[in-house]
């Protein structure tokens, strides 16, 4: 179409003729606000309105007929609607007032309700569909502005008994110096004592107000958004629960803590199980120390674990950059042994250098972690083989200690076979690699 006029008669044959004259009538004459359009078979626009043209930043109908959406709109936004247009084609099933967000080519954003309907021909065929796009966006932007009153408003009831108890999470309201104000039903619930006990401090096994602090506000270090802890109920049973803290100011009592505390006893277990089978997978297994010969296998083996979960710690000499690009590590988990610094990376000098690092990394963690070592011919050349070894024991009992994993890709014959059997003393060969007798 052209200035208002249909310039093909035969472009959108509809069984009902009266209907169509109208339908026409209306895509070109009508002064809608709604966006109506027309499309073929393929998808592509036949007819729309001028609501369509000013809703999406066009201009002619040049700009629009005979073009499908991703010549209209982005990337994704035209997936959508193809999605939906083939739908419609395909299964005769009509969309109604579907919401979505779309973004045309020139950058403007709206909210839309969108419906589509089938159109066929005399012999009942689908040749196309017709549709309608009615802007919703001040409604959204209503919505979006009561949800933010809503949550402002929410906010300010803190202390409101009768919405803190609704809440699944326990909610423990105290001073910072661990004097407890409030504690909901959930969280009484979660500890195993009475409200009364909780505000009261009343607390049998020793669970008094200094204890509330010592377990959940003294373990959130400044910065820390969350810990897990394990934590002993009343009766007993012992729970992993993980806290939030966050500090309000109230006009009467100051500076208060708000503590958000969690039974995450399940999802803890099912987390334990999938590291163990990571573990299994690797043929590895916590407070163990093992040697790979081959380089890309130790590193597959940290990016498998650290994928499931377990916090790691990779000491290079290799060149950080293949490192990242090959195995995808990131690069605040490394560390560069070398005595020049590298931008970007911290580096370490010596074997002291590494001690404090992975002693460090193992105080930083709650569980189970891994740590791969590199550059064990490099140390030994440079600082000694017997300094090397005396490193290598006194990380092995702290490896044990903590339940970690330490990981090292070495060449054996770099070393002599007394080197080799001290080594082995240490670490265990993973199973599939070169076997060596001690």
């Amino acid at each position: 179409l052209r200035d208002g006029k249909v310039m093909e008669k035969t472009v959108f044959p509809i069984k009902d003729a009266k209907i169509s004259e109208r339908l026409l009538h209306t895509i070109l004459t009508s002064d809608a606000i709604d966006a109506l359009f027309f499309k073929d078979s393929n998808g592509r626009y036949l007819m729309v309105n001028q609501a369509f043209l000013k809703r999406y930043g066009l201009e002619k109908d040049e700009d629009v007929i005979g073009k499908t959406p991703y010549e209209i709109f982005d990337q994704d936004v035209a997936e959508e609607i193809v999605k939906e247009d083939k739908y419609v084609l395909e299964t005769g099933k009509p969309i109604i007032g579907k919401v979505k967000k779309v973004r045309a080519k020139n950058g403007q954003v709206i909210w839309i309700s969108t419906s589509k309907v089938p159109v066929r021909d005399e012999e009942g065929r689908i040749i196309g569909l017709i549709g309608v796009n009615k802007d919703i966006t001040d409604y959204k932007l209503k919505e979006e502005e009561e949800l933010k009153v809503i949550t402002s408003l929410l906010q300010e009831l803190t202390f409101k008994s009768f919405i803190l108890d609704s809440l699944k999470e326990g909610v423990i309201v105290c001073t910072k110096e661990g004097k407890v104000i409030y504690a909901n039903e959930s969280a009484c619930n979660l500890l195993g004592y009475t409200q009364d006990d909780v505000v009261s401090g009343e607390l049998e096994r020793g669970l008094n107000q200094s204890c509330i602090l010592e377990k959940f506000i003294e373990p959130l270090i400044e910065g820390e958004p969350s810990k897990r802890i394990t934590y002993t109920r009343k009766d007993g049973t012992e729970l992993v629960i993980e806290i939030l803290r966050k500090i309000v100011k109230d006009e009467k009592r100051g500076e208060i803590l708000n503590i958000i505390i969690r039974d995450v006893t399940e999802e803890y277990e099912i987390k334990r199980k999938l590291i163990n089978m990571a573990f299994k997978l690797n043929r590895l297994f916590p407070g163990g120390a093992f040697i790979f010969e081959s380089h890309e296998m130790a590193f597959k083996a940290y990016v498998d674990l650290t994928f499931h979960g377990i916090p790691g710690l990779c000491i290079l000499r290799e060149n950080p950059r293949t490192v990242m690009e090959n195995y995808g590590i990131k690069s605040n988990e490394m560390r560069i042994i070398s005595t020049r610094e590298i931008a970007g990376l911290k580096t370490l000098p010596n074997l002291q250098a590494i001690s404090l690092e992975i002693a460090d990394f193992l105080k930083s963690v709650e569980e189970s972690c891994v740590i791969l070592l590199d550059g064990l011919e490099y140390l030994s050349i440079n600082f000694g083989f017997e300094n090397l070894y005396r490193f290598l024991e006194e990380k092995r009992f702290d490896i044990i200690e903590k339940n970690a994993v330490m990981i090292i890709p070495v060449d054996l014959d770099a070393f002599e076979k007394k080197e080799q059997a001290l080594l082995l003393s240490i670490a265990k060969v993973v199973p599939g690699e070169r076997s060596y007798e001690t």
